[in-house]
């Protein structure tokens, strides 16, 4: 499965059936906007794409545009955050059966994602990856990845985990001991 998200928020788990269950849902204010979102769904070489067609920054920028402020998509915790002085609160919610690969790509929108054990990559544009492992244990070669949003993991530390972490321009923290590769390292 690949999960797209234009501006909206993902939240990933797997579920015991064997059916991919979706809930979208737009609020503005604390009201419904169904005219506000839109899924596209197709098969492409055996993958599924779920597409989020609607809403899209631009969208929201348009039909909002008489409303005060500046477009502030960054910063929202979950979906839910401010755009141009109007509290937006987009969400896709995406349950995968057990043993489908998930790939994961958000715009605006951060990601969740807890318990995927097929969880093959997370990328977010402006949103933070946050990726809890507590019952299965991660892909060999699962990419979490932000370009101005945190990245969040948490896998048990006596997993033994390979780790490889990256950053340009922020820190890296852990609450745990990490052996490093002093040459491999900068």
């Amino acid at each position: 499965v690949y999960i797209y998200a234009a501006f909206s928020s993902v939240t990933v788990t797997t579920g015991g059936t064997d059916a991919i269950k979706v809930d979208h849902t737009v609020t503005v204010d604390g009201a419904d906007c169904p005219g506000l979102r839109r899924l596209a769904v197709e098969r492409i070489d055996g993958v599924l794409h779920l597409r989020e067609v609607k809403p899209t920054a631009e969208l929201l920028q348009a039909e909002f545009s008489q409303s005060n402020g500046g477009m502030n998509t960054g910063g929202r915790n979950g979906g839910k955050g401010v755009f141009n002085n109007l509290t937006v609160d987009a969400v896709l919610k995406v349950v995968v059966p057990v043993g489908i690969p998930v790939t994961v790509e958000t715009k605006y929108g951060g990601i969740e994602a807890v318990n995927v054990a097929n969880l093959l990559s997370a990328r977010a544009r402006y949103g933070e990856v946050k990726v809890t492992f507590t019952r299965v244990k991660p892909q060999a070669e699962l990419e979490l990845y932000s370009d101005y949003g945190a990245v969040d993991v948490t896998i048990p530390g006596s997993w033994g985990t390979n780790l490889d972490l990256t950053t340009e321009y922020g820190e890296l923290f852990t609450n745990m001991a990490i052996d490093i590769a002093g040459e491999q390292s900068e």
